[in-house]
């Protein structure tokens, strides 16, 4: 199998769509730099992409766009039965369009791909700005002491670069509110998985009926409709408003100057509308318990597992944003969901200019998941383990105040007692997906696998952060194990216990 990385460029152009620059494996799990159309062409050759989080869903929406900019859309759910017969026949037809085929080069005197010369051109600044593992500003120097040098970049990774600064960078120079989409709020992107790249890019397209409803329509990708100047208002809506303008976006006027080490960043561009206006493919939408909307959000203190259950929720109600992404809801029937593998990751940041780290899942749901009962015994579990936490905290402060420290250490606690989980939460998925299992609720006197890792882990966890090598820890231990274990809570009235009986969930009941 032949593909363009076996040949040199010899010219500054660098054409993304037959050079080689992006990252894949094949099925023996070997690296490859490929082109566009090395992909097209062949996209059953290729197993997955091989990039970082935030790299990831930059390069998805690109393949997303090309692929419905150059085949369409099935009119409904009913439609994907047929839908990409063609892909590879009308996907290099459309790549090798003379008409916008220029738009594909990075460097070079002509257009180029997601780059306008500045109107007001200030001091170059170091190209390294692009890439947010390389020192530079605000971002970290623990794995690059570069920072404040000139460096040229390779092409490839230069290419990268820029499509995923599009797609992402926050807040950036003074007088600039704009950011990339893909970044507002830190939302939690979804992609279903397939076994090649040819599944893959499928099955993350959308019908015309979810493209239509919710996402301002197709619209067409930007460097179809190039806007002439930052104030042409149709090329800019198509870009900011439809679903094909903003999977490639341009929030930035930048040009990437001829030694490839420095970049000229303009103060001109656009702002694309945030969450509330309007709701990426990729993104999960919760409602939070004050009856209000928001995106699941990615955190470093949070692992992603513990917010599944909410990437399963197919039914809403009409003209709610609520639940899975669009992605997932346009493939999954919710009267006859199916098995999926899906990718999830974000690029966190601290909501203004700092990048903090990236963060990245693949779990397996069973259809089981996408149903009431399932997903209503996963958030329960998810729900256990956080009550049984504050448990914790009470038994480490009750060991804290038997031995007079004014700082116990309950932050240790909850690191090992959540790390714990993390690294096992997989019992959580398999007891919620379990066609034997009924409508489960955990604690009191359950022998689930869950109940028991978390009982586990809730031990191990006080143990670690209260030691007892004296006759005086001991003491304390013993108080402190007291709150661990919490009898039921007494109820007054005989109606109070009736009640309880009917809702599993009263504090105390089921610990």
């Amino acid at each position: 199998m032949k593909n363009s990385s076996q040949t040199e460029q010899s010219n500054d152009v660098f054409d993304l769509t037959d050079s080689p620059w992006l990252p894949v494996r094949d099925h023996l799990g070997h690296p490859h730099l490929i082109s566009l159309l090395d992909l097209f062409r062949s996209p059953a050759d290729w197993a997955d992409l091989d990039l970082r989080p935030h790299e990831r869903v930059s390069i998805m929406r690109l393949l997303i766009c090309i692929t419905q900019a150059a085949i369409g859309a099935p009119e409904d759910a009913d439609g994907w039965a047929d839908f990409g017969q063609d892909l590879s026949e009308k996907t290099t037809a459309y790549l090798t369009n003379v008409r916008w085929q220029a738009a594909f080069n990075l460097l070079g005197d002509g257009p180029r791909f997601l780059q306008r010369r500045p109107a007001k051109q200030g001091e170059p600044t170091m190209v390294s700005k692009l890439v947010p593992n390389l020192a530079s500003g605000n971002n970290p120097t623990n794995f690059d002491h570069g920072g404040g040098t000139e460096r040229a970049m390779e092409r490839a990774p230069l290419a990268m670069a820029l499509l995923t600064f599009q797609n992402y960078y926050p807040l950036y120079g003074a007088g600039y509110k704009g950011r990339g989409p893909c970044v507002d709020g830190n939302m939690l992107h979804t992609f279903l998985r397939g076994a090649n790249m040819r599944e893959i890019i499928l099955r993350n397209c959308l019908d015309e009926e979810i493209i239509a409803n919710q996402l301002g329509g197709m619209g067409r990708p930007i460097w179809e409709k190039w806007p002439a100047t930052p104030s042409d208002k149709l090329a800019v809506d198509n870009a900011r408003l439809t679903y094909l303008g903003r999977l490639v976006p341009l929030h930035r006027t930048l040009w990437i100057c001829d030694n490839r080490a420095h970049v000229l960043v303009g103060q001109d561009g656009w702002e694309y509308p945030s969450f509330e206006e309007y709701q990426e493919p990729s993104a999960t939408v919760i409602t939070t318990a004050k009856g209000d909307n928001r995106q699941l959000w990615a955190s470093l203190d949070r692992a992603i597992w513990r917010d599944l259950h909410a990437l399963t929720v197919l039914s809403t109600p009409a003209n709610s944003k609520a639940g899975a992404p669009l992605i997932v809801k346009a493939h999954q029937n919710p009267k006859a969901a199916k098995p999926v593998d899906i990718w999830t990751g974000a690029l966190v940041t601290d909501g203004k200019a700092k990048i903090l780290d990236t963060v990245e899942s693949v779990f397996h749901l069973e259809s089981r998941l996408f149903t009431d009962v399932g997903r209503g015994i996963y958030e329960r579990g998810v729900a256990y383990a956080q009550r049984r936490l504050n448990h914790l905290r009470d038994a480490v402060r009750a060991y804290g105040k038997a031995m007079k420290h004014e700082s116990p250490s309950i932050p240790a606690a909850e690191r090992h007692y959540w790390h714990a989980l993390d690294r096992e939460s997989e019992w959580l998925l398999k007891v919620a997906c379990d066609p034997a299992t009924g409508d489960l609720t955990f604690g009191g006197a359950s022998r689930d696998n869950w109940t028991a890792l978390v009982r586990e882990s809730l031990l191990a966890a006080y143990e670690h952060a209260c030691p007892r090598d004296t006759p005086r820890q001991i003491e304390a231990f013993a108080q402190g194990l007291r709150a661990l274990q919490p009898p039921p809570a007494k109820l007054k009235t005989k109606k109070a216990a009736k009640r309880a009986e009917n809702n599993p969930q009263t504090p105390n009941a089921h610990a």
